[in-house]
């Protein structure tokens, strides 16, 4: 481990703000070669049939498909935010040029933004630093506007660290403004006044919290000469608002408040859905499966409706699916090379001889006589080619299906209490299960008048208008003309009907009848199953359930199993060593790879961390320091003997002599005590051992060597004890100096 390493460990551990920190392995591991070419990169169980070079491909790939969908993604949410986005700007420019005649004090304009993300306050931001352009009559005034760099608002962000009390947070704002200012030649106090003189814009103070204290009356005092406005991001809903329920009346009257709600974060994850995997024009690499949409709808319902932890999401998602080996097969089959000789080239390689017999395999089982797949490499990237192509054909069907089943069900007005939301229409529709949906969308829209069909099929007709890729138009060109033709019959009907069903024309009632078995034909047809197709799991995630220990993972159960039971955990390591390390290396692997599994109860294979833990979960609330280590000290000293006696032993039967009374003294005491109590004075577990074992045992050392041990020990105690210290599972108590207080209980072995 370098030095920087190190000291960045340090500096880490020093930090309060990280709640978990990961630790390097050492030099330990370093020192074995054939375990660090091993561990050198991510594993993966399926390494052994993958290109030597896929990880790096598919990292290149992944990369590619995430910048495109995430690009997508944000110009989804930035087209949502942008209404609210440009009403907080007109709104922060115009504050101090509509304001009321003859108020007693001036009002401080506040903007109070509900709801919402990230995105949309980068919006807010973004928009406020463009130049804004300022119409000067005067040499003068033209001169004073020289004052800001772009005559747009000079804005400072506020977060909850600068407000650890008045005076830090005036500091902040002070400070924030005065570092922007520019080539003004005059005194900071000076400032303020300039900016409002010059009508430099507006000074927006851009606020992430819900704390502004006092700070309200004191920047009111310097209205209008400080053009200061607030925006304030609040997460309290509009009515009550946090201001008016905390502040007082006094402190609210000299604010101007104007309230922006932004799109419910719900409806905004279900828009961005629908338009990333349901939109006919846009073809995302990766169709995500009712594994991954299903835990992000779990999620989106059950913990927080955040647009920013369903972006996480698709990421992870997308991530974990490139880890499949086939998945480099996504854009295009050239393996990272120029042409599809060259990919073939690499694939009757020997290096790439597992891969390839895995993806003939594969494509093997997707025809109905595996006699006729050509085990030619260039035919092979060929049948990839065209499964690729089979399967984006078939994920456009779907999602125009989708669109048409959307469309429908917006357009009509259902009785239904509980509607489903689009997020929800897709799982189902994955999974083979929107039968029911279809049936009652089709059974509503056999039941408009003619009013609502003329805005289902002018949808329609938009829908299939807009369709940019040629097949696609190809492929729903009957679709289109029945839709056209229905729309001219719906034309020349009388539309001035009643809006009743028993008022509706005959003529009304037939057409809206017969669309709605067209859409039931039409939509079975569209809503197909996405996995029954050659390698389709390269391009769909199918059921694959989502990785959701990366969403919430869980450090302090596993820290405790791995100290409570690391036996276990270290044959883990090994049978990792014995799946990653090639099998010609496997003899000069590490000595780890021979860890006993059945070592759980047996005190003398735990490491000293774990042994002071055991100790550490059998005592109270409160560890006695000095008893711990007598406990710590007894168990090591038993070890300590059972080790020398082991080593008698075997030297008694090389050189055989007193084979027999040495080992029927031996095994007269059984094994030590798996478990020894905190409270121990030092009791010696061998007493009543014959005079005779314990001169073969060498009891009698000399007091070099006995204090050694002793130190030995005292040393390994500390240093398990800052372990678990740096583990975090005990804390000083701050009134007994020889005590410590546990922070784990329940701990079960």
């Amino acid at each position: 481990m370098s030095a920087y390493a190190v000291a960045k460990e340090t500096s880490d551990l020093d930090d309060p703000t990280k709640s978990c920190i990961y630790i390097a392995p050492g030099d330990e591991l370093a020192n074995n070669e054939v375990e660090e070419d091993a561990l050198s990169g991510p594993y993966s169980p399926h390494d052994w049939r993958d290109l030597p070079d896929g990880y790096e491909l598919r990292m290149q790939a992944y990369k590619e498909a995430w910048t495109q969908c995430l690009r997508h993604m944000q110009s989804i949410i930035q087209a949502l935010h942008a209404p609210v986005a440009k009403e907080v700007v007109a709104q922060v420019k115009s504050a101090y040029m509509d304001t009321l005649p003859g108020l007693p004090y001036a009002e401080l304009p506040a903007m109070l933004v509900f709801g919402g993300s990230s995105g949309l306050y980068s919006d807010i931001i973004q928009q406020l630093e463009v130049s804004v352009e300022v119409e000067d009559d005067s040499a003068a005034d033209e001169a004073k506007s020289d004052i800001t760099a772009s005559d747009g608002a000079i804005m400072i962000h506020l977060y909850p660290g600068d407000f650890p009390n008045l005076t830090t947070a005036m500091k902040s704002i002070v400070t924030g403004f005065i570092d922007q200012s520019t080539g003004s030649g005059h005194s900071p106090c000076m400032r303020p006044r300039e900016w409002h003189e010059a009508q430099a814009g507006c000074v927006a103070c851009y606020l992430r919290y819900q704390r502004a204290g006092c700070l309200v009356q004191i920047t009111c005092l310097h209205i209008p000469e400080l053009p200061l406005v607030y925006i304030l991001a609040m997460s309290s809903p509009p009515s009550p608002s946090f201001l008016h329920t905390t502040y007082s009346r006094s402190t609210l009257a000299l604010l101007k408040i104007h309230k922006f709600s932004a799109p419910l974060n719900v409806e905004l994850i279900d828009e961005l859905v629908e338009k990333t995997f349901c939109d006919p024009n846009y073809e995302p690499a990766v169709m995500l499966g009712p594994g991954s949409l299903g835990f992000l709808a779990d999620f989106v319902s059950r913990h927080t409706a955040s647009v920013d932890a369903t972006l996480t999401i698709i990421q992870l998602a997308l991530m974990k699916h490139l880890a499949e080996p086939l998945t480099i097969f996504i854009e295009s089959s050239t393996l990272g090379l120029r042409n599809e000789r060259l990919a073939g080239q690499k694939l009757d390689q020997p290096e790439s001889q597992p891969f390839r017999d895995v993806l003939t395999s594969r494509l093997a089982r997707s025809t109905s006589n595996p006699d006729d797949i050509d085990e030619d490499a260039i035919s092979l990237l060929r049948s990839v080619n065209a499964a690729r192509d089979g399967f984006y054909r078939k994920l456009r069907t779907m999602r125009i299906g989708l669109s048409v089943m959307n469309i429908v069900r917006q357009a009509i007005e259902t009785e239904r209490e509980n509607e489903s939301s689009m997020l929800d229409t897709l799982i189902a529709a994955l999974r083979g299960r929107a039968n029911r949906d279809v049936r009652q969308l089709a059974t509503a829209l056999s039941k408009c008048n003619a009013q609502q069909l003329q805005i289902v099929l002018q949808k329609l007709q938009a829908l299939y208008d807009g369709l940019q890729d040629s097949d696609a138009r190809d492929a729903e060109m009957d679709a289109h003309v029945r839709v056209s033709e229905a729309l001219t019959e719906i034309a020349d009907t009388d539309n001035a009907s009643v809006d009743a069903e028993k008022g509706r024309d005959p003529l009304v009632a037939r057409l809206a009848k017969d669309l709605g078995e067209w859409l039931i034909g039409y939509l079975e047809k569209h809503l197909i199953r996405l996995d029954d197709g050659p390698l389709w799991d390269i391009w769909y995630t199918g059921s694959a359930p989502f990785p959701a220990e990366l969403i919430n993972p869980a450090p302090r159960p596993a820290l405790v199993s791995a100290l409570a039971h690391p036996n276990e955990h270290a044959a883990a390591y090994a049978r990792l060593l014995r799946m990653y390390i090639p099998q010609d290396k496997a003899e000069t692997g590490s000595a780890d790879q021979d860890v006993r599994e059945d070592e759980g109860e047996d005190e003398d294979g735990l490491p000293d961390t774990a042994l002071l833990f055991r100790r550490y979960a059998e005592a109270g609330r409160l560890v006695n320091v000095y008893d711990w280590f007598q406990s710590f000290a007894g168990a090591l000293d038993g070890r300590r003997r059972r080790e020398r006696r082991a080593a008698v032993t075997s030297s008694g039967n090389a050189h055989a002599h007193g084979v027999s009374g040495a080992v029927s003294n031996g095994k007269g005491k059984g094994r030590a005590r798996a478990h020894i109590p905190m409270e121990v004075d030092g009791a010696d577990e061998d007493a009543g051992r014959s005079e005779e074992e314990e001169s073969e045992l060498g009891e009698d050392e000399d007091e070099e060597v006995a204090e050694a041990w002793r130190i030995e020990v005292q040393v390994r105690f500390i240093r398990a004890l800052h372990e678990l210290d740096y583990l975090g599972v005990v804390k000083p108590t701050g009134r007994k100096a020889d005590h410590v207080v546990r922070t784990l209980y329940d701990v079960i072995y």
